[in-house]
């Protein structure tokens, strides 16, 4: 029996935020933080960190969710069918500049794990303020307690627009 650990870094910052100090500090960010994860059969782990501009990206706001493995089980971009489980990528989960793919979907590897980046410009519609915001969705099955997340994936996606 698997079991599911899926990792969402959202990096949120504004136009000031592209340049200077607080741009070293966003680029040195991780892509993945190392995870001992403990084995529950049947178990979708769902942890998300927020980091942003207005924290100096220094201290995540995070939350760590527990859902009972299930067929038809959906969490964000997460699926899972019964045998196998999916990472869905659709074309509205994303901002400006436009990146034109149709709906991607992996499968998420066992004995491995998943990575998929992006990012996207969006504006307020009632300011008219812009804001930037980077995804990182990692994702891992296993069979028994291990750490996740500490080596280079064995699958990956990437869609990283520039951002001026």
């Amino acid at each position: 029996m698997l079991a599911f650990y899926v990792q969402i870094l959202r990096v949120s910052y504004d136009k000031a935020a592209r340049g200077g100090s607080l741009a070293k500090r966003r680029a040195a960010l991780p892509n993945r933080i190392a995870r001992l994860a403990e084995f529950q059969p049947q178990t979708l782990t769902v942890e998300t960190l927020d980091l942003n501009s207005e924290n100096n990206f220094v201290a995540p706001l995070s939350r760590i969710e527990k859902f009972d493995l299930c067929a038809g089980l959906k969490h964000e971009m997460f699926f899972f069918d019964g045998e196998k489980a999916h990472f869905i990528l659709r074309r509205e989960n994303l901002g400006a500049p436009s990146v034109f793919w149709k709906t991607k979907q992996f499968e998420i590897p066992v004995h491995g794990w998943f990575q998929a980046s992006w990012n996207g410009r969006f504006s307020d519609f009632d300011s008219g303020i812009w804001t930037y915001e980077q995804k990182i969705f990692n994702a891992a099955a296993f069979l028994g307690s291990q750490k996740l997340f500490s080596d280079e994936p064995s699958l990956q996606f990437s869609r990283m627009a520039r951002l001026w």
